[in-house]
């Protein structure tokens, strides 16, 4: 996946890792022909998103779509009355499934501070479909084998998603979301765990009392373990079997379906409908259940084409990091790292309040997800041991190519493909310490899953 200057690629090799442009082009068509026509695109799509007149404004709007950090700050944004409604929903939500209960404070047991964290569910277009308010523990104050033992949970690998979209369209399986609602509060607690009250939500009565959590809540440290834990047993009832290389893979042979969990979303393969009908009513018994329909998965998102063939792509989340630097202006450029750059200097440390890391953060998990061919220039500069200006330039330089390239993804196609990798490697190709770069991709119906 890794690719170097001095690198020669064959006719045998993969071109651009298998990243190709929007469904009706290709990645050949896109550059050099509508450069300028889709920067103008992606600029004015970011604007519509986020409700912008003009592209000055759109740094000054960004704070607007923020969510609010605090519960004391929630009460004071325009949709003050939204954020209220969210908060007193998880309450009545945590008492109607027995999760906490108010009781009297106990004598010699630490109590748990507790926090509201607020978010927005947006859709891709940017349009909100939900206030959510989460009410947590601080894990922080819980004391290891006493008020927590087992804390590792899994999550299904980003791998392991691209693959299963490969098969997908390879063998024409049947694609659907869900969503289990508040999934850590019916993980089983065998802890005594007392929590005080969220703020703004005390009663004049009951101020002295706290809760006594009876199951799981988000921020405890082994709420994670215990909702996995719940629901791999639940999937074992039904007769699913994990898979081997990945936990979080649950198969199911004659008829054929795959689950695939990460936290509280499920990834649902089938081959027919009726199928995924039986297991979702299943579910439904157990855990309160929601499909969604919005074709978001991990930060990406997939269409499904009338051929059959699925593309992967991270329109959304690119636009949200051009608008996040305030770039929406800033000019495309054809290639993500410059064709002789060998080293990124050290020199001229740079300012420390300049959010390197967080770049850096964004572009690897698009690098992960569905860019594979901007791998080696986010990796590069994420080596380097003291940031300087020219490392911005080069983050900045990156950003400008996903400007132009916003609308890229991946693309699995239906037919007879095999699985098949491809390596190469230079000799000494880093002229600072002479080391070698070398890389790989493997490729399943005709797109990289690795």
């Amino acid at each position: 996946m890794l690719n170097d200057g001095n690198t020669t690629i064959t006719q045998d090799s993969p071109p651009n890792n298998g990243v190709e442009g929007p469904p009706d082009e290709s990645i050949y068509d896109n550059i050099g022909r509508s450069s300028k026509r889709n920067a103008d695109r992606v600029v004015n799509s970011i604007l519509h998103k986020f409700g912008l007149k003009n592209k000055h404004s759109a740094h000054v709007a960004l704070d607007a779509t923020s969510d609010p950090r605090t519960y004391a700050e929630a009460p004071k944004r325009p949709d003050a009355e939204e954020w209220i409604d969210a908060m007193q929903e998880e309450l009545n939500s945590l008492e109607a499934c027995g999760v906490i209960e108010l009781v009297e404070p106990p004598n010699l047991k630490v109590v748990s501070v507790c926090r509201c964290v607020f978010k927005t569910k947006r859709a891709p277009d940017g349009q909100i479909l939900r206030y959510r308010a989460r009410l947590m523990a601080r894990g922080l104050t819980q004391e290891n084998d006493v008020d927590y033992h087992n804390t590792y949970a899994r999550v299904c690998d980003i791998t392991s998603v691209r693959l299963l979209f490969a098969y997908a369209a390879k063998a024409g399986l049947l694609i659907r979301q869900y969503d289990i609602k508040n999934a850590f509060l019916n993980g089983e607690l065998h802890e005594q765990i007392f929590m005080e009250q969220p703020p703004g939500q005390v009663s004049e009565e009951g101020k002295h009392k706290v809760y006594r959590l009876h199951k799981a809540i988000y921020g405890l440290k082994q709420a994670s373990h215990q909702w996995y834990q719940k629901f791999s047993s639940i999937l074992g009832n039904f007769g699913m079997r994990q898979c081997s290389n990945d936990d979080c893979i649950f198969i199911q042979q004659d008829p054929l379906i795959i689950v695939a969990i990460y936290v509280d979303d499920l990834l649902v393969l089938a081959k027919d409908l009726k199928t995924i009908t039986v297991l979702y009513g299943k579910l439904k018994k157990s855990f309160d259940v929601h499909q969604i329909d919005n074709r978001v998965i991990l930060g990406f998102q997939y269409e499904i084409l009338t051929d059959g063939s699925i593309f992967l792509h991270q329109e959304s989340y690119i636009s949200r990091i051009i608008l996040h630097y305030n770039m929406s202006e800033a000019n495309i450029i054809m290639s993500p790292e410059a064709d002789d750059s060998k080293h990124i200097s050290e020199s001229k440390p740079l300012d420390h309040k300049v959010p390197i890391g967080e770049a850096i953060g964004k572009l690897l998990y698009a690098a992960m997800t569905s860019r594979p061919h901007i791998a080696h220039a986010v990796i590069r500069i994420s080596q380097v041991k003291q940031p300087s200006q020219e490392t911005w330039t080069a983050i900045k330089r990156i950003i400008r190519y996903l400007k132009r390239t916003n609308d890229f993804g991946i693309r699995y196609r239906s037919g007879d493909f095999d699985i098949i990798g491809y390596t190469d490697a230079n000799f000494a190709g880093d002229k600072t310490d002479i080391k070698s770069t070398t890389g790989f991709i493997f490729k399943f119906a005709d797109g990289p899953i690795c």
